[in-house]
């Protein structure tokens, strides 16, 4: 497994990777389609330098990461793998690329809004919970807060 820049043209399968991933966790249809913007991965993230993938030995992509920078601060919007890639250590690769590109930014805190499945594993990478924050999607759904102090 590598790791390897997204380009534009990968947007809507970048995208795609993130509702089936999201599905993982067994949320009904309704709540995937609600979670569709908030989960597209956008040609100027990727322009930017935001978005990092996976990827297999054969080449295809199993998971992919997009962080937000601002000063000294950003946030972790995504990061996702494909259902069957889960447990192969491509969230690992990518949170590593997450902590290395943020410090190399200047960055000294990350920011994690964690679907409350995700929380075991932004914890066992480190970070840790420090409130809840109102979902972006469902209003009155509160997800985990997590930080990862660098």
């Amino acid at each position: 497994m590598q790791l390897v820049m997204a380009e534009t043209d990968q947007c809507t399968e970048l995208s795609d990777l993130c509702l089936r991933s999201k599905a993982y966790w067994e949320y009904d249809e309704e709540f995937i389609e609600a979670c569709r913007d908030a989960l597209t991965v956008s040609a100027e993230a990727v322009q930017l330098g935001n978005v990092m993938t996976a990827v297999h030995a054969n080449g295809g992509v199993c998971g992919v990461a997009q962080i937000i920078t601002e000063g000294e601060n950003a946030i972790l919007d995504k990061l996702f793998i494909d259902p069957p890639a889960i447990g192969t250590g491509a969230g690992k690769i990518l949170f590593h690329w997450v902590k290395d590109e943020c410090e190399r930014r200047g960055v000294k805190a990350i920011s994690i809004d964690a679907d409350p499945d995700a929380e075991p594993f932004y914890a066992a990478m480190g970070a840790k919970t420090i409130g809840k924050a109102e979902s972006t999607v469902t209003p009155g759904r509160f997800l985990p807060l997590m930080e990862y102090r660098l």
